[in-house]
């Protein structure tokens, strides 16, 4: 059993597991795209974005509930899920430039970054612990928002130009982003693995089904304030026309998830080969969080694409692991090695070729606005499995619990 179920009262291991990964999950995803969302494609976005994120992340602690199983995936695919930390650290510091460039160094700027720099130097230990404060600030966020600051509805005007019909081609490429991006996030991983059985799924339904979900809801509100400021001004749609109160929550969040990927580590037992888990630890990691961010800086100095901000294609650029590249390797190269054993050489390649094929399909979805591409795009991933080993050393692939390919 894990020290934190051994040592804690299980009410409290549950709840405190439960708000760190609502925490760890509220990146500047869930606080920004809804905005976009909801501007291209109206209100109903939101459902599209957040019932597969919320099903999908919380059905991952059910999946791997069994014992063992999460720590089996996590040994056999830390490189993936070590990748994944570290882009999602860099997005994380890229979307607080992009905060921070556009408020400036005025009291909104200093909020940003002592919020932004004190989460992130977060005693990791205590992480569980502080995210329980955390989510409470959030919710402290939301009522002093809507104090002050909430807009009144309705909100007719604000979506004037949206597109609602192209929803039927966004959500099955929402769907399968959030429901396999999940299985590569280190810190979901450590969680199951600090509290394993259904004291960890518990945690899972609670965390996603109702704290995240209420972080998310927030989104929900405070997306048409940023959308009608950015329209009133006839500027470029960005965090910086946030109110106060969404400027201290979207820092506090992004400080902790900064914190959480960098320094959470999974210590290896002693049966299995020693590996480095945290980023803090891995001499590597801060070169290549320095190109990425670097690329970042050199793409500032450039312009956009086509009727989007250059803030806003970098964004999108992100999102573009999220939705292809990330669930892409879940589904060709973890779910059919499931058991255990390694992804092969020929699981790796065909991950790669399926993402050079679908990413100009993807291209036209999401930066020409052409979203029936999307679908092509993702059927190009999806018939890929039928390209890849069904088994390798040690481990039957069809044995998945989300396997459903048949011979």
């Amino acid at each position: 059993m894990s020290d934190l179920a051994a040592t804690t009262p299980a009410r409290w291991s549950i709840l405190s597991i439960a708000a760190y990964l609502a925490c760890s999950w509220t990146w500047c995803i869930g606080m920004f795209l809804p905005v976009i969302l909801m501007r291209d494609y109206g209100p109903w976005s939101f459902a599209v974005f957040a019932v597969p994120n919320v099903v999908g992340a919380a059905l991952m602690g059910v999946v791997l509930m069994p014992p063992g199983a999460s720590r089996s995936l996590f040994v056999r695919h830390i490189a993936a899920i070590r990748s994944f930390s570290l882009v999602t650290l860099a997005f994380q510091w890229f979307f607080a430039i992009w905060l921070l460039m556009g408020v400036g160094l005025g009291v909104e700027g200093l909020v940003v970054v002592v919020a932004v720099f004190g989460m992130s130097a977060i005693p990791i230990a205590k992480a569980h612990r502080v995210a329980v404060a955390l989510w409470c600030a959030s919710v402290a966020c939301a009522i002093w928002w809507l104090a002050t600051a909430a807009p009144t509805m309705p909100w007719q005007d604000t979506f004037a130009g949206a597109r609602p019909g192209a929803l039927l081609f966004l959500a099955p490429v929402c769907i399968f982003g959030f429901a396999l991006s999940p299985y590569l996030d280190g810190t979901f991983h450590l969680a199951l693995q600090r509290l394993p059985g259904w004291r960890g799924s518990m945690a899972f339904i609670l965390g996603l089904g109702v704290l995240f979900l209420a972080m998310i809801a927030f989104t929900f509100f405070y997306a048409p304030s940023i959308i009608d400021s950015a329209n009133t001004r006839g500027a470029t749609l960005g965090p910086q026309w946030a109110a106060l109160p969404v400027i201290v929550h979207l820092a506090l969040q992004l400080g902790f998830t900064m914190a959480v990927h960098f320094k959470e580590e999974i210590k290896p037992e002693p049966a299995e080969p020693q590996m480095s888990t945290s980023l803090a630890s891995d001499p590597a990691a801060g070169p290549v969080l320095g190109i990425i961010l670097g690329a970042v800086a050199f793409f500032l100095s450039k312009q956009g694409y086509g009727d989007l901000s250059l803030t806003e294609t970098i964004y999108r650029l992100f999102m573009s692991f999220y939705a292809l590249i990330f669930p892409a390797y879940v589904w060709l190269c973890m779910i059919p090695a499931w058991r255990a054993g390694k992804p092969t050489s020929r699981h790796i390649k065909v991950w790669l070729a399926a993402c050079a094929l679908a990413a100009p399909a993807y291209w036209m979805g999401f930066f020409e606005h052409r979203e029936f591409w999307l679908l092509p795009g993702l059927g190009v991933v999806l018939l890929a499995r039928w390209l890849v080993p069904r088994a390798n050393a040690g481990g039957r692939g069809e044995d998945s619990p989300m396997q459903e390919r048949t011979t």
